[in-house]
């Protein structure tokens, strides 16, 4: 599974070091084996989805699923840049209060 979410990440090389820092994070973490499996899962999925969904949408919704594909294309690179700080912004926070916690 790590394998396949590191083939999706590299076609999108930008997601590659969240990917992999947030699959370090549950690996390291203190979650029993199922638990930390299960999370790796999502996390792959979730990372994975900006290919997985079009594919689907393509495929099941046809012509419809096509226009689809293309408006929410539109609405993701009219907001690009809001949503990178946003998705970086949160991960900032999240490894800055690791790292207190670390600290005390």
């Amino acid at each position: 599974m790590l394998g396949f979410g590191a083939m999706m990440a590299v076609m999108n090389v930008k997601n590659l070091a969240v990917y992999l820092s947030a699959v370090d994070v549950l690996v390291r973490g203190q979650l029993p084996r199922t638990e930390a499996m299960l999370s790796v899962v999502a996390v792959t999925l979730v990372f994975s989805s900006y290919l997985l969904v079009p594919i689907g949408l393509s495929v099941v919704g046809g012509e419809q699923g096509r226009r689809q594909i293309l408006r929410l294309r539109g609405w993701l690179e009219a907001r690009q840049r809001r949503l990178g700080i946003g998705a970086l912004s949160l991960f900032g926070v999240v490894f800055f209060g690791r790292g207190v916690s670390l600290l005390t």
